[in-house]
């Protein structure tokens, strides 16, 4: 009920109370949708603060006021002098008005385009306004008025709606407002949602003596009360028994003073839609930090299943070394015995003697052995990874307070990003994102100049960079925090394929792929943008090809 029409009658009245007899000393903003007008007896000032903000908005008188040394703008300099004579509420919209000598007024409207404006005038002529003026204040300003409504008329308007009864009577009555319409509803006893035309004649005079009755105590009363509910504040100048009944009012505050029940109902409720948007970004980010960790997770854990081809291979290379006479250089496949009397069909490489024949598949043993490893390793810190984000979650839907989901950022920020994500769009997902072999993550540019972004700014020291050999591309990253350790073969081949993909050769049938540390990797004063020199390098050959489980948060645009 802060915009309501006998809200602002109660700050009129306290505007006049306040100000009238006073000298128009200087008017001016330095916030949106706010103005402050200064008055002085020229032994003190006094201040008015307007707000025409569409959900809190008020004009108060105020004590003080620090005006901002920069960035303010002056407004309505004519009326330096003028004494307020005057302040007024409009007979039947939400209009209060500055009364000056001359004929000249400000009349600060709580309605229209945006949320209101505040114009000068003289005798109903606009001479100037805070914001452009519409069409919507014609009738205010040249002074006609609504003919008011009789009993029987608007009985008979409510008894024909095709809509709810509470609908019909908040249509046909404005100034009477949603939240009095409800309390109405409820002492009288009748349901909201049931259809207008439903109730009789009488039923519905008695409904509207109700009405009188709810109007009558809002505007004499001297209480004003806010109720705390779990997503809203709520200010009214009545007691309301349909909220306090409802179960969903947690605090009810109640205040003899206006401006302060005003001030604090703004702020509480700032307060409690900060609350509810911290609490939603630290809830959406330990979430999407999850499903990334589960997914990386799984191709971890899928990883670990090398182990078992390590000694499939070993096994083979044994066998190898035990018919030695049966092999001979030229031989692509041979058909051996194992130690279990299975006969086993083992491909072999004709270049190769018996002994490199053998040597090979000990070599992918100890391959696959290292890649389970690096990827048990790796999975162990994504489980615990993916405990921490648990536990962080878990707070944040138990917090109460906004000081406790600010503690939660603070100790989680880094680990959810959150200090990125408050950004339009996190750095992330500028760029093209993979998971790959091990659960590694790898990032791709999507053009010259976020290839620079990518290697310049968002690449750490120890990152994988790569990029097709003789060939224009995207720069790519493989994420790596080992200071001496190679990635795993596979994880490397699948970040080169990508590099590979995303090149002027992808259709080729295999493309050179250089890799090397992005620390060795730096950019030549001047030199056009994606444009790079690279040291220590080494290359790779691959197939030009995405990997199959690509994550589905990026895009290739």
């Amino acid at each position: 009920m802060i915009r309501h029409y006998l809200t602002f009658q109660r700050q009129a009245e306290l505007l006049q109370e306040n100000l009238c007899g006073y000298l128009f000393r200087a008017c001016w903003s330095q916030e949106k949708e706010r103005i402050y007008i200064e008055f002085s007896n020229g032994q003190e000032s006094r201040f008015a603060e307007i707000s025409l903000n569409l959900r809190f908005g008020y004009a108060l008188p105020l004590d003080e006021v620090h005006r901002a040394r920069r960035n303010t703008l002056d407004l309505f300099q004519k009326l330096s002098g003028a004494t307020l004579r005057n302040v007024s509420m409009h007979d039947q919209e939400r209009v209060i008005r500055f009364s000056f000598g001359r004929g000249e007024a400000l009349q600060v409207f709580f309605y229209g385009k945006g949320s209101g404006n505040v114009l000068r005038t003289r005798e109903g002529r606009v001479l100037d306004s805070f914001t452009a003026v519409g069409e919507e204040y014609d009738r205010v300003l040249s002074g006609v008025e609504e003919e008011p409504i009789g009993r029987d008329v608007l009985i008979e308007r409510i008894s024909t709606s095709e809509t709810s009864l509470q609908q019909a009577l908040v249509a046909s009555l404005r100034t009477l407002g949603k939240p009095l319409v409800a309390e109405a509803l409820w002492r009288v006893g009748f349901p909201p949602e049931k259809l207008a035309a439903e109730f009789s004649t009488e039923e519905l005079g008695a409904l509207l003596g109700q009405v009188d009755s709810v109007y009558s105590n809002a505007a004499t009363s001297n209480q004003f009360r806010l109720y705390h509910t779990e997503k809203d504040v709520i200010f009214s100048l009545i007691q309301l028994e349909h909220l306090e009944e409802s179960g969903e009012v947690e605090q009810v505050e109640e205040f003899d003073d206006l401006p302060r029940a005003i001030r604090i109902c703004r702020s509480s409720w700032f307060r409690k839609k900060e609350f509810s948007r911290l609490h939603g970004m630290l809830k959406a980010g330990f979430d999407r930090e999850e499903r990334k960790t589960l997914r990386s997770l799984e191709h971890a854990e899928d990883s670990i299943a090398h182990i078992g081809r390590a000694t499939e291979w070993e096994g083979v290379g044994n066998l190898l070394l035990a018919n030695f006479y049966q092999l001979k250089r030229g031989d692509k496949e041979v058909l051996l015995t194992d130690w279990e009397g299975v006969e086993r069909s083992i491909k072999l490489d004709p270049k190769l003697t018996p002994a490199e024949n053998a040597d090979r598949y000990f070599r992918k043993a100890r391959g696959a052995r290292k890649e389970a490893e690096h990827s048990s390793k790796r999975a162990e810190e994504l489980r615990a990874r993916r405990d921490t984000l648990r536990e962080g979650r878990s707070r944040v839907d138990t917090a109460n307070e906004i000081e406790e989901l600010e503690k939660i950022r603070t100790e989680y920020g880094a680990l959810i990003g959150m200090k990125v994500r408050e950004k339009e769009e996190r750095r992330e997902e500028r760029f093209r994102r993979f998971v790959v072999e091990g659960g590694f993550e790898v990032f791709a540019g999507k053009s010259a100049a976020n290839n620079d972004e990518l290697t310049l700014r968002f690449a750490r020291p120890n990152d994988i960079w790569l990029h097709a050999r003789g060939s224009s591309g995207s720069h790519v990253v493989l994420r790596w925090s080992e200071v001496d350790g190679r990635p795993p073969k596979r994880t490397l081949e699948e970040a080169a394929m990508i590099a590979a993909f995303y090149s002027g050769a992808k259709h080729s049938k295999l493309v050179p792929v250089a890799w090397t540390r992005k620390k060795y990797v730096r950019k030549p004063k001047g030199a056009a943008p994606g444009a790079v020199l690279v040291n220590r390098e080494e290359v790779v050959m691959v197939e030009p090809r995405l990997p199959e489980n690509r994550s589905d948060s990026t895009s290739d645009s």
